[in-house]
């Protein structure tokens, strides 16, 4: 459990924000932003990914290796489209996405970083920390690199 305090905590947080923008979008206070709604709706299981696999990373010799692989790549993936939903949510509140031509060609750095990591997941590997187990390898650096690009191109 202690492998996942930080996430239950995270989720918590944007469960929470969720439910509220829910709410007041309901009640007509605030405009739907379908940018903004893929945020709310990948955050939370990016988290709880996230969660599953500091417990998988952690517990190897229970957990079967492609189980293990399969919850790593869901997180990466799911963290990869909350970065491009952030950015694209952020490019349309700032300076607007005005065609469709424009949402592919912002599109395009998340696409192939999306496409990057599944292909380098059979690279992925372990490394023993003091408190805990980290995944490493090409995939998590994609990862890494493609949240900042996005936030060096704002």
């Amino acid at each position: 459990m202690l492998e996942v305090k930080l996430q239950i905590g995270c989720l918590l947080v944007v469960l929470y924000f969720t439910a509220e923008y829910m709410k007041d979008t309901l009640q007509k206070k605030l405009p739907c932003n379908c940018y903004f709604d893929a945020i709310l709706i990948i955050a939370p299981w990016a988290i709880v990914f996230d969660g599953i696999t500091a417990w998988t990373v952690n517990h190897m010799d229970q957990v079967p290796g492609w189980f293990n692989m399969i919850c790593h790549a869901l997180f990466f993936i799911l963290m990869d489209m909350l970065t491009v939903a952030i950015f694209l949510y952020i490019i349309q509140m700032t300076i607007g996405i005005h065609s469709t031509t424009t949402l592919f060609m912002l599109m395009i750095p998340g696409i192939v970083s999306i496409t990057l990591i599944i292909l380098f997941m059979d690279e992925l590997y372990y490394v023993k920390g003091s408190t805990t187990n980290y995944s490493m390898g090409n995939s998590v650096y994609i990862c890494f690199a493609s949240l900042f690009l996005h936030f060096l191109i704002i």
